[in-house]
C-alpha cells in the first residue's frame, strides 16, 4: 500500500485540520487550569464551545489581523476567523506526509481481520499526484500486488 496525497487537494484541508487541532488545545489548556485531569487525545469541542476557542486561537495567532477604529482586532464570525486562521499555516512535507501515511494507516487497519497481516506492506508515501492515469480521486492509497 502507498498513501498518497494531491497538495492541491489536500493543503487546505491539512490548514483545517491545524486550526481545529489548536482549537481542541485551547480547550485543552482551559480544562487543565481547572484542575482537571486531561487526556489530550480525548479532548472534544462541542459545537458551542467551538466559537470561543477558535476566538481564543485567533487573538493569539501571529498575523497581521484587520483593525477597528481604536485599534483592537476586530470582531469576526467564526468562519472567517477559521479561514484566516488557515491562510496562515504553514503547510509543509511533513504535514502532508503524516495525512498519506494516515490514510494507510486507516486502509490497514480496515483489513485487519480480513487479510493476512503479512501480506500487507505499507511502501513510502507519495507526496503528489504523479503518475495517475485513470479518473480516480487523487487523495487516495494505492495497491500494488506482488
Amino acid at each position: 500500500m502507498i498513501g498518497r496525497v494531491d497538495p492541491t487537494a489536500d493543503e487546505l484541508a491539512v490548514r483545517l485540520a491545524y486550526v481545529d487541532q489548536q482549537v481542541r488545545r485551547a480547550k485543552m489548556r482551559d480544562v487543565a487550569g481547572n484542575g482537571q485531569s486531561v487526556v489530550p487525545s480525548r479532548i472534544e469541542v462541542s459545537r458551542d464551545e467551538y466559537e470561543k476557542y477558535l476566538a481564543q486561537v485567533y487573538k493569539a495567532a501571529d498575523f497581521k489581523k484587520e483593525r477597528n477604529f481604536i485599534g483592537l482586532a476586530k470582531s469576526l464570525p467564526a468562519e472567517q476567523m477559521r479561514e484566516l486562521l488557515a491562510e496562515h499555516v504553514p503547510v509543509d512535507e511533513q504535514m502532508l506526509r503524516a495525512l498519506a501515511q494516515d490514510r494507510a494507516t486507516a486502509v490497514r487497519q480496515w483489513f485487519e481481520g480480513k487479510v493476512d497481516a503479512a501480506r500487507i506492506y505499507t511502501v513510502a508515501p507519495k507526496l503528489d499526484a504523479d503518475g495517475i492515469s485513470d479518473k480516480g480521486a487523487t487523495t487516495r492509497v494505492d495497491f500494488s500486488l506482488h
